[in-house]
């Protein structure tokens, strides 16, 4: 009787790589080179009102949740890689931007018209985006995601 697996194998570590790549490029593009901007941004934001819960609770509520949703974009992105074939970085960088059309480009959409947000929230959000969904693919590629 034949084997059918109907989600690819990816490596545990192709996973992990890619959620300290997407932790890398948050910190990088919020912080160092465009935290000025994001914090203008903010500023101008308005404030949205949370409960008084707990902060730790909430902090590591945060934490996880990014850390879960991280780890299934690290799979996503590496079994799509798999399932296509890819294996040049320029391959990988076409398949990036799918998915950043997929995923990101509808939410630059809703931030311009739906929420009408500010230019620099826009920008940022946009290359955070861009930077995530391009970048991870590449590097998962270039780590080598395929079985040989």
């Amino acid at each position: 009787m034949p084997s059918y697996t109907h989600m690819p194998y990816v490596r545990p570590s192709a996973i992990l790589l890619g959620i300290a790549f997407d932790h890398a490029a948050s910190f990088l593009v919020y912080g160092p080179l465009m935290g000025d901007i994001w914090k203008r941004a903010m500023s101008t934001a308005p404030h949205v009102e949370y409960d008084a819960g707990s902060k730790t609770k909430k902090v590591a509520t945060t934490y996880v949740s990014n850390f879960l949703s991280t780890a299934v974009q690290s799979y996503s992105i590496a079994a799509l890689l798999q399932l296509t074939g890819t294996v040049t970085l320029k391959g990988a960088f076409f398949v990036g931007l799918y998915v950043f059309g997929a995923s990101g480009l509808p939410d630059v959409v809703d931030y311009m018209f739906t929420e009408s947000r500010g230019t620099p929230y826009i920008l940022v959000k946009t290359i955070s985006s861009l930077v995530k969904s391009v970048g991870l693919s590449v590097a998962l590629i270039g780590y080598g995601v395929r079985r040989i």
